[in-house]
């Protein structure tokens, strides 16, 4: 990745809201790997998807779909995966995975064709228009810390931690969207256990004054989270 590198020492990462294929995976990944591509020229090192990205945040109960939705999406992965075999770029990407007998709303991290990682969400949201916990289970509920998706074993869990071998001091964590507002979020202790990076995949409905909420929420967890780095790793 030394090539990418942006000027002055900065790590580029961005945040990518692509054109939304409710249900259909296939072309979901195809909008994807486009825009990863796009990314990549414009020196990304690191593209932020949205959660659930591949399916769609809303399609209700066809999440119970396993056999045509969720290994729908585990298919578009794999297609994915092949399309940005030759990409430097590390992308994380959201989709349901089953696994253990279960469903979990995940962010895969991927890069060169090859899968880095897959975060569970922690936390479900079930209050209001959120119904989550009728789908989802949470990454609390894991036995096991690693899987087999779309033909790779990877690692499986909330602790990952991802080191970028061409830019010394960057290590990526990532938790998923409801996650960044809980009191205790995984963030935290992928912080203290020396992340310098963290990746939040979100689909958050858009309300009247979130969008300033959700600034002052990150501006003080990234503030609590300098602290625990200058601290040190525990």
């Amino acid at each position: 990745m030394s090539s990418r590198t942006a000027p002055f020492g900065f790590l580029r990462v961005a945040a990518v809201c692509p054109r939304l294929h409710l249900a259909e995976p296939a072309k979901n990944a195809q909008e994807i790997a486009r825009l990863a591509t796009e990314a990549a020229g414009r020196g990304v090192q690191v593209a932020v998807f949205p959660e659930l990205c591949l399916t769609g945040y809303t399609p209700g109960d066809l999440f119970f779909s396993l056999s045509t939705l969720v290994q729908g999406a585990e298919d578009a992965l794999g297609a994915l995966l092949a399309a940005t075999t030759g990409s430097p770029v590390v992308l994380a990407v959201g989709l349901p995975v089953a696994a253990e007998g279960r469903l979990f709303n995940c962010a895969a991290l991927l890069q060169s064709g090859r899968l880095l990682g897959v975060v569970p969400k922690s936390f479900l949201p079930g209050y209001r228009e959120y119904y989550e916990e009728r789908w989802f289970s949470s990454a609390r509920e894991l036995r096991g810390d690693r899987l087999r998706l779309c033909g790779q074993d990877a690692p499986f869990g909330t602790d990952l931690l991802f080191t970028l071998p061409d830019e010394p001091g960057v290590t990526l964590g990532v938790e998923i969207c409801e996650d960044l507002w809980m009191p205790a979020p995984p963030s935290s202790f992928l912080a203290a256990a020396g992340a310098t990076v963290i990746l939040c995949p979100s689909a958050s409905n858009d309300l009247v004054m979130k969008a300033e909420y959700r600034r002052e929420l990150i501006r003080a967890s990234a503030r609590q989270k300098v602290d625990q780095l200058k601290a040190g790793p525990k």
